[in-house]
């Protein structure tokens, strides 16, 4: 298991680096949902086009041809009997009709205003989704170089555990040492071999998941730059500033509210007379055989109308609507409360977090020091014979243990930063 990670470790060095810029420039063009949230702000484009409109007239044109073979039998009043048998006509028609919608209570004028409404809706989404996409991927990003660190510091504490079982071994050969000691050392170097194993699985599950945001192979090879900073100068008063004014979701509920405002316009128009025309020119022609009266007959004429078209009753659908359309408008309202309540509890709690991992990494640098003088102290001891392997290996699991937590404490706080950038809807401006 040990050689397994060491391959690893090697392997990797000869692999590229992918660094956060590049990580999220190959998001933006080839991540899957932003490929969808793109198409659907394409589709909102051409619904939101003047021929979506049902401003511009129907233009039709048909044509056609038609043949008869008929017989015919009359009787007279004097019981004198006319038959006529395989009467034979050829016809031929073609018409262009124009309709044209001139007004229909100002439900065309909403919808198409909740057509453009729809797009600037389409438009929000993708940025919300550019936005939470981005996260995703500081995340991943992130989660493989922390775990990337991890395994170096794994990969010290297993190689001070060999030298450690190394040492017993040669010592309980010239009857230095106990049999137990050996095993001991023998049980800690296992544990800290099954350790980087663990390690190098997540690690590798984590380059997994991050390919996969960025739209790459999920076995495509490459290394991170495991260093981080984090800005320590965020403002929380000024992120709430920008939360507000420039978050995406807030922005989508007020097209929202703007639609639900349209759709009560449209409800009302079934209330509202609707005026139409209609032309339309025909031309018909019949040829018949010498069994008919008639050699030939033509036909051309211009048909024009104009139509009121007023729906008195309807059953009570358009009341329904109006209704349903009224409490969607409270409803958005209710919504935009609600949002903002959770806005600003997202936004607590992750300043909290942020300011705490600020916190913890102070701490924590102070531990890690701490814990190293006490290794190193402890090893001196160790090695000169002055104190157990227990002392020993309790010392080193500090050690290790101190600086797993330092290095989690540093990532953790970069997402929360990460986060309250999210809130306030500028994670390109990173």
């Amino acid at each position: 298991m040990a050689f397994l990670f060491i391959c690893f470790a090697s392997g990797s060095q000869a692999q590229d680096t992918l660094t956060i810029e590049d990580a999220l420039a190959i998001a933006l063009m080839q991540n899957y949902d932003l490929q969808l949230a793109a198409n659907k702000l394409r589709m909102a484009d051409h619904n939101r086009s003047l021929l979506n409109s049902n401003y511009l007239p129907v233009v039709s044109a048909s044509a056609g041809t038609k043949y008869g073979d008929a017989n015919s039998k009359m009787t007279l009043q004097n019981d004198m009997e006319n038959e006529v048998k395989g009467a034979q006509s050829l016809g031929y028609n073609a018409a262009v009709a124009v309709n044209y919608l001139w007004f229909n209570g100002f439900a065309r004028k909403a919808l198409y205003k909740k057509q453009k409404a729809a797009y600037q809706m389409a438009d929000l989404q993708l940025k919300d989704e550019i936005n939470t996409t981005l996260m995703d991927v500081y995340q991943a990003y992130y989660q493989v170089a922390n775990l990337s660190l991890q395994g170096e510091i794994l990969q010290d504490a297993f190689e001070i555990s060999k030298q450690r079982l190394r040492k017993l071994q040669y010592e309980y050969e010239y009857a230095r040492t106990s049999k137990l000691e050996v095993l001991n050392a023998r049980v800690d170097a296992n544990n800290d071999s099954l350790n980087m194993v663990n390690v190098m699985t997540a690690y590798e599950n984590a380059k997994h998941n991050l390919n996969y945001l960025l739209g790459e192979s999920i076995g495509k090879k490459f290394e991170v730059d495991s260093e981080v900073e984090v800005d320590k100068m965020l403002d929380i008063n000024e992120i709430r500033d920008k939360m507000l004014s420039n978050n995406y979701r807030l922005q989508q509920l007020g097209i929202s509210k703007k639609m639900s405002e349209l759709d009560l316009k449209i409800s009302k128009s079934a209330w509202i007379p609707s005026v139409s025309s209609s032309a339309s020119y025909s031309l018909n022609n019949t040829l018949y055989d010498e069994l008919n009266a008639y050699k030939e007959q033509d036909y051309n004429g211009l048909n024009v109308g104009l139509n009121v078209n007023w729906n008195i009753f309807d059953g009570g659908t358009a009341r329904i609507r109006m209704q349903n359309a009224k409490i969607n408008m409270e409803n958005q309202e209710i919504y935009r409360k609600q949002l903002l309540s959770g806005l600003e509890t997202q936004l607590q709690n992750i300043w909290n977090n942020y300011r705490n991992q600020l916190a913890v990494i102070v701490s924590d640098r102070q531990n890690l020091a701490v814990n190293e003088e006490n290794f190193m102290k402890t090893k001196e001891k160790y090695e000169a014979g002055l104190i157990n392997s227990i002392f020993f290996r309790q010392a080193q699991l500090n050690w290790v243990n101190a600086k797993v937590k330092l290095l989690k404490a540093k990532f953790d706080a970069k997402i929360s930063e990460l986060q309250l950038r999210q809130l306030q809807g500028d994670l390109l401006g990173e």
